[in-house]
């Protein structure tokens, strides 16, 4: 095989194994349309922050998340919440659009006086109990329901409610 009909092959095999709608980001509009996003418009204060050096949780998609308040100034951008399966990702995506620099998923009374309307968490796959699931649990009422006679049937939950910030100098 000549040397000029490599590139060719590769592109051909890189189609057939990577379809175009995998390469090509999705657009903006629709990142932001998996989430629920509220911009804050009131007066950024110096917002509480910690005593302690760094208090992060993980960096998921290249975003970090923190459980404690952090130690550096910033401002707010919002909240953002979602549920589902990929809800992390989608939070982190649709934050990233709006250029916030980390997410809390710590509250404050200084977030609630600010006027923010949001419980701020992060939960994956955790068991909570089923609102649609029957008080007295049968197989054949709720088959998927596992529960044993004292148990109250679960379903496990994804969720993701948090505040977005980016870094100030203050």
């Amino acid at each position: 095989m000549k040397s000029n009909r490599i590139p060719i092959c590769l592109v051909l095999v890189s189609t057939a194994f990577f379809p175009s709608r995998l390469l090509v980001a999705s657009s903006p509009s629709k990142v932001l349309s998996k989430v629920h996003y509220e911009q804050y418009a009131g007066e950024q204060k110096d917002w509480p922050r910690s005593t302690e050096p760094i208090a992060l949780v993980k960096t998921r998609y290249g975003l970090p998340i923190y459980e404690k308040l952090p130690s550096r100034p910033y401002e707010v951008l919002g909240t953002m919440s979602d549920e589902g399966d990929h809800a992390v990702k989608h939070v982190v995506e649709a934050a990233r659009l709006i250029e916030a620099d980390a997410l809390l998923i710590v509250g404050d009374k200084a977030f609630a006086d600010a006027g923010l309307k949001v419980s701020p968490q992060l939960m994956e796959n955790a068991e909570i109990p089923d609102p649609r699931g029957p008080t007295t649990v049968s197989r054949l009422d709720h088959p998927e329901a596992l529960t044993t006679k004292d148990e109250h049937p679960t379903i496990r939950v994804t969720r993701m409610c948090a505040i977005l910030v980016r870094w100030t100098t203050k």
